[in-house]
């Protein structure tokens, strides 16, 4: 039981991470060393972050895995307006709750999906009085389906276009159906994880190629997988040109930027620990790399990791720092790629 939860909080943690793409239209930067940390083993590419524009994001899911293919359109510097400009800003981080159920044979055959007691918090309370509520639930691609939430004496039942769902997706029992709840509005996001996935080969073949037409200064297209536990590697331009204007130094004591909170209701009903914010201090400042060009001691009482390699867009100052600055040398080893 326990493993089949850590596999759904992986699961709507990526369908969370797809929903906060940057979408169509955003300036980004392109890390071609972030895209080759999805690949272990990937030769080490050429290029520093690449202006780009979002030209689309395709949604799909490859074996167990929850991805997106984003295109990409490199922008020559001269013809870019300044990023602080840009319509399209990284969102907020919030709090996302979600549960997931098996399907059995009864939940396709009948016109309407039975939802858990403990689950219904993923959805916003009833209008006083009422006991029934229109809701419409969408696809991280965007596709959406008109349903009815209703309690029925102790039954709690999703009605309306349950059937036309199943159709749509093709389910079939034991596949796995997922509810996130998007803050602020409460948007309900759905999410099908097969019991039979199938997987599809891209191949680090798609790092080197993407990293060179960048370069070039041609379209290209990448694969993200958020599961993989890797940092977004396509970041909005207004972001890291924000954290570029920040003077970091050795000495300079961090905290990690607060990241999306994606809660299982059904472990929240057993209770959590609250989370801890990390607190460290700049070790080294790689100048010569954009993508992981700090190091950070973490304070052994906010993280069981004593040091990473972290991108400076990740994390903010935290007070002041005096006294031991040192100079930074243009020799500091890197850190990471860039």
């Amino acid at each position: 039981m326990a493993a089949q939860s850590t596999v759904d909080r992986v699961r709507a943690a990526s369908i969370v991470a797809l929903s906060r793409l940057p979408p169509q239209g955003t300036k980004v930067c392109y890390f071609a060393r972030g895209h080759a940390e999805q690949w272990p083993g990937t030769a080490e590419p050429e290029g520093h972050g690449v202006p780009c524009t979002v030209a689309s994001i395709n949604y799909f899911t490859d074996g167990d895995e929850p991805c997106a293919r984003i295109s990409l359109q490199p922008q020559p510097a001269a013809d870019d307006p300044p990023a602080a400009d840009d319509h399209n800003p990284a969102p907020p981080p919030g709090r996302f709750l979600f549960f997931a159920k098996t399907i059995q044979e009864s939940d396709k055959q009948r016109c309407y999906l039975g939802i858990p007691k403990a689950c219904e918090a993923v959805f916003l309370p009833f209008q006083a009085g009422q006991n029934e509520q229109q809701l419409k639930i969408q696809d991280i691609s965007g596709h959406s389906w008109d349903m009815v939430r209703k309690n029925e004496g102790t039954k709690r039942l999703l009605k309306g276009q349950w059937k036309k769902f199943v159709e749509h997706k093709g389910v079939k029992v034991k596949d796995t159906i997922l509810f996130v709840s998007c803050p602020p509005d409460g948007e309900i996001l759905v999410d099908l994880r097969l019991a039979a996935p199938h997987n599809i080969a891209w191949g680090v073949e798609e790092v080197a190629e993407a990293s060179q037409l960048a370069i070039q200064g041609n379209a290209f297209t990448v694969t993200y997988y958020p599961g993989r536990g890797v940092d977004p590697f396509i970041v909005p331009r207004a972001v890291v040109e924000a954290a570029a204007g920040t003077k970091w130094e050795v000495d300079m004591p961090v905290r990690l930027r607060p990241k999306d909170e994606v809660v299982h209701l059904q472990e929240q009903e057993q209770g959590s620990a609250a989370g801890v914010t990390k607190t460290g201090t700049i070790a080294a400042v790689n100048p010569g790399t954009t993508w992981r060009n700090l190091q950070v001691d973490w304070d052994a009482s906010t993280s069981s990791t004593p040091a990473a390699a972290i991108n400076m867009w990740q994390v903010e100052p935290q007070g002041t720092h005096d006294a031991k600055r040192r100079r930074i040398s243009h020799t500091v080893p890197p850190v990471a790629s860039t």
